[in-house]
Order: C-alpha cells, then structure tokens, then sequence
C-alpha cells in the first residue's frame, strides 16, 4: 500500500514526526505534506492541501477540510481515446 494514498495515515505520521522532533528541539514544528496523485485519467493534482499544519489537526473520523477535492473526471469520449489508443503511444487530443 502507498500512504500517500491514505490520508488518515499521513495524519498520524505528521503527528508522529511533531512529537519525535519536537521532543528533541524543545518545541511542536509544523508539519505540513506535498501529496501528488492521479486518478481515473484525471490530471495530477494535490490531494492535501499544503498550506496545512497536520500536526496541528485533530484525528477525527469527521470529513478533514484538508484533503482536496478531486478535479472532475475527464469526458468519457476522452477515455475512450486514451484507452483504444495504446498500441501507437497516448491518444492526442485535438
């Protein structure tokens, strides 16, 4: 498994590595993660929102307002192109 696919354990790693370090340097850093995925065709995108300080964010089972939401999925005359297109290289849209 990826756990950048897997938010709920990014939460608790960002809050992991705030309690290690900060234990050593006397102080809670910020801990924010740069998490970059496709899905479905989709172009890459973030999946959570940089500008967050997880180690800041409370583990909860309610709808984190961190995570981003996906872009919309592309036409399905799009996947199609891309799909029956595999034998000479990705299709080219016009």
């Amino acid at each position: 498994f990826h756990m950048q696919t897997r938010p709920d354990m990014l939460l608790r790693y960002a809050h992991y590595v705030a309690d290690v370090e900060g234990s050593k340097l006397g102080v809670r850093p910020k801990v924010s993660i740069r998490a970059v995925e496709s899905l479905n065709l989709r172009q890459l995108q973030d999946l959570i929102d940089p500008s967050v300080d997880l180690a800041a964010e409370p583990d909860t089972l309610l709808a984190p307002s961190w995570i981003v939401p996906l872009y919309p999925a592309p036409s399905l005359q799009m996947q199609r192109r891309v799909i029956t297109n595999t034998s000479n290289g990705p299709a080219k849209t016009p």
